[in-house]
């Protein structure tokens, strides 16, 4: 038998040498495999002296304590204390231990488990490691007392101490190195380390070590405390002999605060399995009851969220509460786990305070409990499982001492609090073990003792104010009638035998005797019948049945109640009105039961108190009404009154959220029992909290991005892994390069999170330039790190590029702006439970939409409305789609409302600035805008919520009433008055901005000159530096109106109309803006340095040559911009992608124009300079290889638009030659660069500035020497002569918008500017036509022509009139007069002499005609009067012949004849077609020198030089 034992353990101990070396050659599953089978083998467990058990315990916790597994960890923790239990107060062990706590995250265990190090060390230097751990351990959980005990203790001069001395400077000065730092780290990664501990396989290391000396208040446990104090008392009286001694002389108690956010969580967790044990054991018992319908499963399904809020923020179980016969053990329980105001009361008061007895602790409590905290009548939902905790103390404690109090109201309360408890206890029907029954006893025994202790007070020996003794005594009544009247409830034997001994006849008769000498035996009579009736319903197979008796009860109780303030009992009889239903087994049930139950409710409802328990449970019976479909708004209301006079929560709003979605009750009903003020206050308040932390986190945020960590991991996910500098970052490569680790992460990644804004009224946000640094450090890159709620870590490559690359971040970008008001918002939206946005839509839901917006509303609105409103509409409007319902309610409801309450100072400011922007007289003086603001806020009127409202109002108005007036704008005006907002001058100046954009286009003008308006308006704006980027649209203005001034021009060619056009030019010149020549220097106005350049330099004649230099230098600048953003991918100066072909062609545009200008104008000396500029700056245009056309250009003889140039320049000027080579070579390669452009043109998609290029080429031709035709065919692809719009050139094409920058758009396709182009486009073509000789085409335009184009119809007929000499055609003589004359009846610029004369020379040319047709030669002699009169009587006939009926044979033949003549027209013009373009010229010549004396009417004007 021995050798075979001796064979076994040898094969085992082989066994255990081959799985180490598996360990050692890195098998490790293996080896760790063949341990853990070894472990348990019998052998090896029985073995003497279990050396090989130890030391597979100890190589197990080796490599398993190397794993980054949690799981792994704590079996490695589990194989060390097993080790240690085999040999004992090894500090090695201990040690190890105590880094893998620490590594864990439970730092006081880590601690304790250091210090045992440290006692069982006996190395000197091997102590020093030791001491520097527990100072790490210490500062990690925030215990400076202990961090300086131990710092005090190590060595100087060491290394060690120099570390940890780095930790004490932090504690002074907040000095952070990177030893601090990584510390700091692991600090924050704690509650992650805590939550990934597993429950179930760790509970034996989270026992906490008990010091004797001290007891620890915890306020999420304060039965832990009551327990430690009892146990004190029980270990002494059952180890000394004199227990009184023992306690009074021994034992000296701290009381210690277990404040450590670690220690809380080990705490919660250690309680876990407690917690859940309960949890089933209640589910349990519940299914006992009703195990096929669960109404508080249903209650629960359908209102949880409700539920678990109360229950977080109350401690109020709203579940267990009302389980059947008023059991509220379970509930008391899970209370007792949790905090409550009594701990945290207590908490204050006693932590690091001593006591020389644990006697004179449960003194200072009683006062503190029974005295202190109820005076200061805060909330006492959990003041039972407290006051049982501490009762279940001076039970014990009455063996030690018999004089705890001296009070008599406090010793009232003792013995009420005891028999309570007692009863509780004689509740639960199971059989009673010794302890428990020895426990009854203990009360039983307190009891007694107490009632003959009152009984032998003589109370007016102690108190002598009369009305304190008649309080006293009227206590005492109800107490003693309470404690007899309830004996009959202790039902089982053991009961009757301790009930017996309470029914002492003897001492109960002394009693009753005292009760009768003072006189309050009725008292003392209703108060025991009553409490008689309530014992009795309580029982557990009581169910209430409807009968006169059972009504009779009630009415007494009710009386009672009514008359004696007693939450005790109202809560019982509440509780036993909600158990009624708890005999359901069907929904119907609940109907039935609710008849006869809900009378006694209302009647409680009268009964007025503001006990919170109370109020939970109407908001029971609220859920259960709910789910029968009954309407519990009184109830509802009831409930909501007393909650909202409790104890305010963070939280308060939220569960006033959800008990608003409470369903099948009505609003209107609910509203009249309680007042909707004081409901709205609340969300007022959190919105008004909320909002001033979002903004002062997203300033603090703008300015310290640097500082906080978390937003620099969250904008990070933002960053392309690249080098780069764009307009968010700046990416550049460290000279050093880094390798790291390869590592897996089951993390996410860092994602953005929502954009819904917090901000009622969006601030304008435009680019600025300030770019600041991100510090992360190594190990904070590679470590995970959360984002608020959320635990993220960066992927390998992230990772590897951070920590290679230094990054900065420009916090001045309307993307990072955003960004950082994101990550504020869900800050805030952690702090709150939800975001601003979340919250209103909800509000919007259930409140709004179903309350303010319904039919039925008609009560006028109080200012707390107006405020919720205020607050809260404008974020409902971004999420809801219902705006025609929402601006009615504001228009109808808030309007009238609001305006009630407008201060007088606020109406004089609306008043003088209404005045001031709207006032038609030139002569208005300006408004002093930083004097009225100081006053109002001198008066502290300034409102958010009204600015907000009066907002929406103007709003709501525009869309209604599209008919502006300025009186439409009152409300807006109203805004501005109660608050400064930069978002609302911005609105307002767009606002009337597409106010006067459509006042310049259209004909009949309105009474207001909204031009005007926004000029006023611009000068107030000036005063907002952050409104800079508004100089856009003020220009685009401008220009606008002075396109309005052309468009006069045109009409009525004059030099005092050009003269005040070009002073509308040379005011934008004056105020030209510097270029930058970098990009990230733009401030915001691209577009109005692009406007000033390629539009004002054009248009303004009195410009010189260094200007033009300039500008064309400015252009080339701007294409060096549009290059950068283009590289930098900045897109907020320019929406476009095509703008630097734009710009290039811009600048070939402009010295056409110049080249144009010099040349009609003969200013040849200017020509000269700027064909040098031209060799110099863009020697490109000078290519020999682009010499294929010669140009022309007809003398203007229109000097007023040279007035500037006196008469012995302009001689000079004349007599320069200049080199008509250089100038045909530039303008050819300007052609070429036009042409090249316009095979750019997508037919779906025609940019604007592609459509110029096929003007200015063809104009270009035109002035040329190319063949008509070929003319004709540069413009041809955007010629629809079949289409009303006749130019292929649109705003949009489906969803392409042909100008991409919203901007410019407002300026290009404006219907001043829209119409003006395509005008110019057609009068081009209309002159091509002329000299093409294509009189019916041109005859075929004019009806499009008219109305739409009125100009160009007036130039078309000009330039067909004024060809008469080259129409031989009478058919088509007769056309012509025929559709002037029909255009003339609606057009009155058609009846001017200057078209009746052409038009009576084309009667007589018809009439000629008619007669050459018919051979007469008589016409020669007449004269022209005549001939005009019979010409009109040609057509007069014709028109006549035209009217009457017809068969269908002659008209087909009619038809024919017509086919046949367009046949043979058209084989006319092929065979005329080198006619026209040797007559071309003359045509041209002739119709475009038609009348063009000052003042008078030109067919063809030149509109590019205007």
């Amino acid at each position: 038998m021995s050798q075979n034992k001796e064979k076994v353990e040898s094969e085992l101990f082989q066994m255990y040498q081959d799985a180490i070396d598996m360990l050692e050659d890195d098998q490790i599953k293996e080896g760790v495999a063949i341990l853990k089978k070894l472990m348990n083998h019998p052998s090896i467990i029985n073995q003497e002296d279990k050396k090989i058990l130890y030391g597979i315990y100890m190589s197990l916790a080796e490599i398993l304590a190397q794993s980054e597994n949690v799981f792994e960890k704590c079996e490695a923790l589990n194989y060390y204390y097993q080790s240690s239990l085999i040999v004992e107060n090894c500090w090695q062990t201990y040690r190890k231990m105590s880094l893998l706590f620490r590594q864990l995250g439970m730092m006081p265990r880590a601690l304790n488990l250091n210090l045992k190090a440290l006692q069982y060390c006996t190395s000197c230097i091997l102590t020093q490691p030791l001491l520097y751990q527990a100072c790490c351990i210490s500062f990690l959980m925030n215990s400076w007392d202990e961090f300086n005990q131990y710092f005090k203790m190590m060595k100087d001069d060491t290394n060690l101490k120099s570390s940890i001395k780095e930790l004490y400077n932090y504690h002074l000065t907040k000095q952070i190195t990177p030893f601090v730092n990584n510390l700091l780290e692991e600090y924050n990664q704690i509650d992650q380390k805590l939550q990934s501990l597993p429950e179930n396989q760790i509970y034996y290391l989270l026992q906490e070590q008990q010091f004797e000396q001290e007891i620890y208040l915890d306020t999420q446990n304060i039965k832990r405390f009551f327990k430690d104090i009892k146990c004190l008392l029980q270990i002494n009286l059952n180890f000394r002999k004199n227990p009184s001694n023992y306690i009074i002389s021994s034992t000296k108690i701290v009381v210690t605060s277990n404040q450590n956010k670690q220690k809380k969580l080990n705490v919660q967790k250690e309680q876990s399995i407690q917690t859940f044990k309960q949890i089933e054991k209640q589910k349990s018992k519940q299914s006992q009851y009703q195990q096929q319908f669960n109404l508080d499963q249903i209650i629960y399904n359908t209102n949880s969220k409700l539920i678990d809020l109360i229950k977080s923020n109350y401690n109020w179980d709203m579940v267990s509460f009302s389980i059947i016969n008023n059991n509220t053990k379970t509930q008391n329980e899970q209370n007792e786990n949790q905090g409550c105001s009594i701990s945290k009361f207590l908490s204050e008061r006693l932590i690091n305070q001593s006591f020389l007895t644990v006697i004179e602790l449960l003194k200072k409590l009683i006062i503190l409990i029974l005295k202190d905290f109820l005076s200061q009548k805060l909330t006492i939902q959990n003041f039972n499982f407290v006051s049982k905790g501490l009762i279940n103390c001076v039970v014990w404690a009455q063996y030690c001492t018999n004089k705890l109090v001296d009070d008599p109201f406090l010793k009232l309360q003792l013995l009420e609090i005891a028999f309570n408890e007692l009863k509780s206890r004689f509740k639960e029907k199971k059989p009673k073990s010794p302890e428990e029954q020895n426990k009854i006893k203990n009360y039983i025994i307190f009891i007694n003792n107490m009632k003959l202790e009152l009984l032998q007070t003589d109370i007016s020996n102690i108190l002598t104010n009369k009305n304190q003794i008649k309080e006293y005594l009227q206590k005492y009544s109800i107490i003693m009638a309470n404690i007899h009247s309830d004996i009959h409830f202790f039902q089982p034997k053991l009961a009757k035998y301790f009930a017996n001994q309470l029914e002492n006849p003897k001492l109960k008769q002394q009693i009753n005797e005292k009760i009768i000498a003072y006189k309050i035996e009725s008292e003392l009579k209703t108060s025991k019948q009553v409490l008689q009736i309530i014992t009795q319903w309580e029982e557990r197979e009581q169910k209430l049945e409807d009968n006169e008796k059972m009504r009779t009860y009630i009415k007494q109780v009710i009386e009672y109640l009514k008359s004696n303030k007693n939450n005790s009992i109202l809560k019982r009889l509440s509780i036993i009105c909600l158990n009624q239903f708890y005999f359901a087994y069907h929904l119907e049930d609940l109907k039935e039961i609710q008849k006869f139950v809900q009378p006694l409710i209302f009647q409680i409802l009268d009964i007025k108190n503001y006990d919170i328990d109370i109020g939970f449970i109407f908001l029971k019976f609220s859920f259960i009404y709910s789910l029968i479909e009954i309407d519990s708004s009184e109830i509802l209301a009831k409930f909501t009154e007393i909650f909202l006079n409790s104890t305010k929560t963070l939280n308060k709003y939220l569960i006033l959220l959800e008990i608003l979605k409470i369903n099948h009750f009505k609003y209107n009903e609910y509203f009249t029992y309680v007042n909707i003020d004081t409901i709205l206050i609340e969300f007022i308040e959190i919105k008004i909290i909320s909002k001033q932390k979002y903004n002062q986190l997203v300033e603090y945020l703008k300015n310290n991005i640097e500082a906080d960590l978390e937003l620099n991991y969250y904008l990070l996910h933002l960053l392309e892994l690249k080098i780069q500098h764009t307009p968010q970052f700046i990416v550049q490569p460290n000279t050093l390069t880094i390798e790291i680790d390869k590592f897996e992460t089951k993390l996410p990644q860092p994602d953005s999170f929502s954009d819904a804004s917090e901000d009622e009224l969006e601030e304008p946000c435009y680019y600025s330039n300030q770019f600041k640094n991100i510090g992360l450090v190594e190990n904070q890159i590679e470590s995970s790190f959360r984002i608020t709620k959320k635990l993220c870590q960066f992927s390998n490559k992230t990772v590897e590029f951070l920590i290679n690359h230094s990054v900065q971040i420009n916090v001045g970008d309307p993307k990072i702006i955003n960004h950082i008001k994101r990550f504020a918002k869900e800050c805030i939206k952690c702090e709150f439970g939800m975001s601003t946005n979340e919250l209103s839509t909800q509000l919007y839901q259930i409140l709004i939409q179903k309350y303010y917006l319904q039919a039925e509303f008609k009560k006028d609105l109080t200012k707390i409305e107006l405020q919720f409103l205020g607050y809260y509409l404008p974020h409902c409007i971004k999420s809801t789609s219902d705006f025609k319902q929402i601006n009615e309610f504001l228009l109808n409801n808030v309007n009238p409302a609001l305006n009630k309450q407008n201060e007088q100072e606020i109406i004089q400011f609306v008043d003088e600035l209404e005045s001031y922007i709207f006032d038609n007289n030139e002569t208005t003086q300006s408004f002093q805008l930083k004097e009225h603001y100081n006053k109002i806020k001198d008066q502290k009127i300034e409102s958010d919520y009204k600015t907000n409202l009066f907002y929406l109002l103007q709003k709501a108005e525009l869309i209604l009433d599209e008919q502006c007036k300025s009186s439409h704008f009152k409300n807006f005006l109203f805004a501005l008055a109660y608050k400064d907002s930069l978002f609302l001058w911005n609105e307002f100046y767009i606002t009337l901005f597409d106010q006067a954009r459509n006042y310049l286009s259209q004909k009949k003008k309105s009474e207001i000159n909204w031009f005007i308006c926004q000029q006023r308006l611009q000068l107030i704006i000036q005063n907002y530096p952050d409104l800079n980027f508004l100089e856009e649209y003020f220009i685009i203005m401008d220009l606008l109106q002075l396109l309005e001034q052309q468009h006069l021009y045109q009409t009525t060619i004059s030099s005092i109309k050009f003269n005040q056009i070009q002073e509308g030019y040379e005011k934008l010149f004056m105020k030209k803006q510097i270029i930058p020549t970098k990009v990230f220097d733009i401030k915001n106005n691209f577009r109005l340095l692009q406007l000033q350049e390629k539009v004002i330099m054009r248009q303004y004649y009195k410009i010189n040559i260094e200007n033009i230099t300039q500008n064309l230098e400015n252009l080339q600048t701007l294409i060096s911009l549009i290059k950068q953003m283009n590289n930098h991918q900045i897109q907020y100066f320019l929406h476009s992608k095509e703008g630097e072909v734009e710009i290039e062609q811009d600048i070939l545009i402009s010295i056409y124009k110049f080249i144009k200008r010099f040349l009609k104008h003969q200013l040849h000396n200017q020509l000269n300079q700027l064909i040098e500029i031209i060799k110099i700056k863009l020697p490109n245009l000078l290519n020999q290889s682009q010499s294929q056309f010669q140009f022309q250009f007809e003398h203007d003889k229109k000097q007023f638009k040279i007035q500037n140039i006196d008469e012995v320049q302009l001689e000079q000027e004349r007599n320069t030659i200049y080199s008509n080579q250089d100038v045909n070579l530039i303008l050819n390669n300007i052609l070429e660069g036009f042409i090249k452009n316009k095979k750019r043109l997508i037919k779906k998609k025609p940019q604007r500035y592609l459509i110029e290029s096929f003007y200015y080429s063809t104009h270009l031709l035109f002035h040329s020497n190319a063949s008509i035709d070929q003319v004709f065919n540069s413009i041809q692809p955007v010629y629809l002569p079949n289409s009303k719009d006749l130019i292929y050139y649109y705003k949009s094409i489906d969803r392409y918008k042909c100008e991409k920058d919203e901007i410019l758009s407002y300026y290009y396709f404006h219907d001043l500017n829209f119409s003006y182009q395509k005008s110019k486009i057609l009068k081009l073509i209309i002159k091509i036509l002329l000299k093409q000789k294509k009189y019916k085409e041109i005859i075929s335009l004019l009806d499009k022509l008219n109305k739409t184009y009125d100009l160009r119809l007036f130039q078309a007929i000009i330039g067909l009139l004024t060809s008469i000499q080259y129409i031989d055609e009478k058919i088509l003589i007769r056309d012509i007069i025929i559709k002037v004359e029909f255009l003339g009846k609606t057009n009155e610029f058609l009846k001017d002499e200057q078209i009746i004369e052409l038009l009576n020379g084309m009667y007589i040319k018809l009439y000629e005609k008619e007669q050459q047709e018919q051979g007469l030669n008589d016409f020669e002699i007449e004269i022209s009067q005549i001939k005009i009169e019979k010409g009109k009587k040609i057509i007069e006939d014709f028109k006549i012949i035209k009217k009457k009926p017809t068969k269908f044979k002659e008209n087909q033949q009619i038809s024919q004849q017509q086919q046949s003549q367009i046949q043979q027209s058209q084989i006319q013009n092929q065979q005329q077609q080198q006619l026209y373009q040797l007559s071309s010229e003359q045509i041209n010549e002739e119709i475009g020198q038609f009348k063009t004396q000052e003042g008078s009417l030109s067919p063809l004007i030149d509109l590019d030089i205007v």
